[in-house]
C-alpha cells in the first residue's frame, strides 16, 4: 500500500500547498488523536454538517449515531465528507486581518457503507470503546440487541 493519498480534484489544495500533507501516517495521527469529527451531508437538498465520534481502524474510518435519525438515513449510501481538526494554537498579530490559527485537520470524502450484521457492528462498537478508553471494552456487559437497533455504525474508506 502506498504510504501517501492521491490528491483528487476534491482533495487538491488550491493555496499554501506547502502546509498540506497526505501520508497516511499524518492522517492516521490527527484521527486518532481526536475522537470528535463533523459529517457533512445533504439532507432534503440542503448542507447539513453532524459531530459525533469516530475511530479508526486501519484504512477505515467509522462514526456512530441513532438509527432512527434522518440524518443517518439521509447518510446510508450517499456522498459524505468527514472532518476532524487540532487546534494546535492561536497567531496573533498587528492587525486584526492578520490573526490566525495553526491547526492540522483531516477531510475524507467518500460514500457512507453502513455496518448491518450484528456480530460485526457489536464488534465495531467495542472499537469505539477501546479508541476512547484501551481496555474498557472488556469490563462492560455485552451489548444488547435492542442498542444494537437503535445504534447505527457507518464508515469510509481512508482513500480520499
Amino acid at each position: 500500500m502506498n504510504d501517501e493519498l492521491p490528491v483528487t480534484e476534491r482533495t487538491r489544495l488550491r493555496r499554501k500547498r506547502e502546509r498540506g500533507h497526505f501520508e497516511r501516517t499524518t492522517i492516521h495521527a490527527i484521527l486518532d488523536a481526536m475522537p470528535i469529527c463533523h459529517i457533512g451531508y445533504l439532507l432534503d437538498g440542503a448542507p447539513v454538517v453532524m459531530p459525533t465520534l469516530q475511530w479508526r481502524e486501519g484504512e477505515r474510518v467509522y462514526w456512530h449515531a441513532s438509527s432512527g435519525g434522518r440524518g443517518i438515513r439521509a447518510q446510508r449510501g450517499a456522498q459524505v465528507c468527514l472532518t476532524v481538526s487540532l487546534l494546535d494554537g492561536l497567531v496573533l498579530a498587528r492587525s486584526g486581518l492578520h490573526h490566525s490559527a495553526n491547526y492540522r485537520s483531516v477531510m475524507i470524502f467518500g460514500e457512507a457503507v453502513e455496518t448491518v450484521d450484528a456480530e460485526v457492528k457489536a464488534a465495531k462498537l467495542n472499537g469505539l470503546v477501546e479508541a476512547l478508553y484501551p481496555g474498557r471494552s472488556r469490563l462492560l456487559r455485552p451489548i444488547s440487541a435492542q442498542e444494537l437497533r437503535q445504534t447505527a455504525v457507518l464508515s469510509l474508506p481512508i482513500d480520499e
